[in-house]
C-alpha cells in the first residue's frame, strides 16, 4: 500500500499513546471512506467511458469486469491504511494474523472463480466480496483487538459516508440514460460533475 510507508512514519510518534492514535487512525479512516464511498459509484457508473476512452470499443467487453470490481474499490481504499495503523500501535503479530486470514479468504475466492466456475464473471464477483471481508477482518482487528473499542463505532464512522454514496447512485442513475445520447467524453463529463454535487450538496446539508 502506497499509504503504509507515508502513514506508518506518522502515526508511529504516537505508539505509546493510544487514544491519540485512535483518534487520528479514526479520522484517516473517515477521510478514506468519503473518498472511497463517493469513487465506488462514480467508477460503476462511468465504467463504459473510462474503458472506451482509454482502451478503445475492442475492450467493450471487459466493461462488466470493470463495473464489478469497481464495487470493491471503497473497501480497498479504507483497507490500505489497517497495516500502518496495526505497525504505529505495535501490533505486528495482529497485522501477521488479520494478513493471513485476508490471503486465505483471497485464495478461496480465486480458486472458486477460476478454478470451479471457470468463469472471469464469477471471479469479479467473488473478489469483491474478499475484498470487503477483508476490509471487516481488519476492522474488527483494529478496533476490537488493538483498541478495545466497541464495534458499534464501525457503523457510526461510516454512516454518513454511506448515505452519502446512496444520493450519488440515486443521482447517477437519474443522469446516466439522459448521457445516452451524448458522446463519452461529454457523457464521462456531465457525471463526474453530477456525482461531486450531489455528494458535496448532501454533506454540506448533513452538517
Amino acid at each position: 500500500s502506497v499509504l503504509n510507508p507515508t502513514v506508518q512514519p506518522v502515526f508511529s510518534n504516537y505508539q505509546g499513546d493510544l487514544k491519540r492514535l485512535y483518534v487520528y487512525s479514526e479520522r484517516l479512516l473517515l477521510t478514506l471512506s468519503y473518498i472511497g464511498f463517493f469513487l465506488t459509484p462514480l467508477l460503476f457508473f462511468t465504467s463504459e467511458e473510462i474503458v472506451l476512452i482509454l482502451f478503445g470499443d475492442k475492450w467493450h467487453e471487459s466493461i462488466i469486469y470493470f463495473q464489478i470490481l469497481s464495487i470493491s474499490v471503497f473497501a480497498q481504499l479504507i483497507d490500505s491504511s489497517s497495516g500502518a495503523i496495526m505497525q504505529s500501535a505495535n501490533e505486528p503479530k495482529k497485522l501477521f494474523n488479520s494478513g493471513i486470514i485476508c490471503a486465505f479468504i483471497n485464495i478461496i475466492s480465486i480458486i472458486i472463480g477460476a478454478v470451479v466456475f471457470k468463469s472471469v464473471f464469477y471471479l469479479s464477483i467473488l473478489m469483491v466480496i474478499a475484498f470487503v471481508l477483508n476490509l471487516i477482518v481488519s476492522l474488527i482487528y483494529i478496533y476490537k483487538m488493538v483498541f478495545r473499542a466497541g464495534l458499534n463505532k464501525i457503523g457510526s464512522l461510516f454512516f454518513m459516508p454511506i448515505c452519502a454514496c446512496i444520493i450519488v447512485v440515486f443521482a447517477l442513475l437519474v443522469i446516466s440514460p439522459l448521457c445516452n445520447s451524448f458522446n463519452i467524453i461529454v457523457s464521462f463529463v456531465i457525471k463526474i460533475v453530477v456525482a461531486i454535487i450531489a455528494y458535496s450538496t448532501f454533506l454540506i446539508l448533513a452538517k
